[in-house]
């Protein structure tokens, strides 16, 4: 599993799925779903543990939050890309 910590209003792109860190709670986080050209966007509550389908044959979870950051852990195939928004803006 890969663990990426990320900050309210900062976001992770897998394959062409932007997910953004809309809030972060003690023991669970709110964020949105969007695919990376547009449409509808899709906001769920991540509880501590529990995976959720994010997009193709990726799952996303809460693992902690510490100090106005979240840890997501995502699982994906080797051949799927995930980057932090920032890197995936600069490889455009």
């Amino acid at each position: 599993m890969l663990v990426l910590s990320r900050e309210e209003g900062q976001a992770i792109v897998i394959e062409d799925v932007v997910v953004e860190v809309l809030r972060i709670h003690a023991d669970s986080a709110e964020v949105s779903l969007q695919k990376v050209s547009g449409g509808k966007r899709l906001v769920v509550t991540l509880p501590r543990g529990k995976m959720i389908d994010a997009c193709y044959d990726s799952q996303l979870c809460f693992v902690e939050s510490r100090n106005s950051r979240v840890r997501l852990g995502i699982e994906a195939p080797a051949c799927t890309g995930v980057h932090r928004k920032e890197v995936w803006d600069a490889l455009q």
